[in-house]
C-alpha cells in the first residue's frame, strides 16, 4: 500500500487528537452536530440561490430551532412540555440564567421564527427578502452560540 493512503487518514486524526488535548473539540457530539448543521444550512442556501426560498425557509428555520434545543439542554433549562416549539426554547433561553441571551436576542429570534413559521405554512405574503434575512440571522445566531 503507498504511503500516500495513510498519510491523509494520519493527518485527520493528528488534527483531532491536537483539537482534543487543547480542548478544542469538546466532545464529537459537537462535532457532528455543528457538521449536521451546517450541511444543513448550506443545503437552504443552495435552495435559496437556485430560488427555492420557501423550502429554503423551512431548513432554516428547522436548524433555528434544533439550534435553541441544543442550547436548552446544555444549560438545563429545558421546557417541561413534551413537545415544546420554537417559541417555547426562545423564552426558555432568555428566562435562563447560565446562556448570555438577551431580551435583544430573544426578539430577534422571535423575528426570525415569524419568517421561519410563514414559510412552513406557505405564507402568501412571504418574500424572498425576509427568507434571505432569516438566511442571515440564523448564521449570525449559529455563530455567536455555537457549541463550546
Amino acid at each position: 500500500m503507498p504511503v500516500e493512503y495513510v498519510q491523509g487518514p494520519l493527518a485527520a486524526l493528528e488534527t483531532v487528537k491536537y483539537a482534543t488535548d487543547n480542548g478544542l473539540l469538546t466532545s464529537y457530539r459537537d462535532l457532528v452536530i455543528a457538521e449536521a448543521f451546517t450541511d444543513l444550512y448550506e443545503q437552504g442556501q443552495h435552495l435559496f440561490s437556485q430560488g427555492y426560498f420557501l423550502a429554503a425557509g423551512v431548513i432554516f428555520r428547522a436548524v433555528l430551532e434544533e439550534r435553541l434545543r441544543e442550547l436548552c439542554l446544555a444549560a438545563d433549562c429545558m421546557p417541561v412540555k413534551e413537545r415544546p416549539t420554537l417559541s417555547d426554547l426562545n423564552q426558555a433561553l432568555y428566562r435562563c440564567e447560565s446562556v448570555p441571551y438577551d431580551k435583544a436576542m430573544m426578539l430577534h429570534v422571535t423575528a426570525l421564527a415569524v419568517v421561519g413559521n410563514d414559510a412552513a405554512h406557505n405564507s402568501d405574503s412571504l418574500q424572498k427578502e425576509d427568507v434571505e434575512r432569516l438566511m442571515r440571522g440564523t448564521l449570525e445566531f449559529l455563530s455567536r452560540y455555537s457549541p463550546t
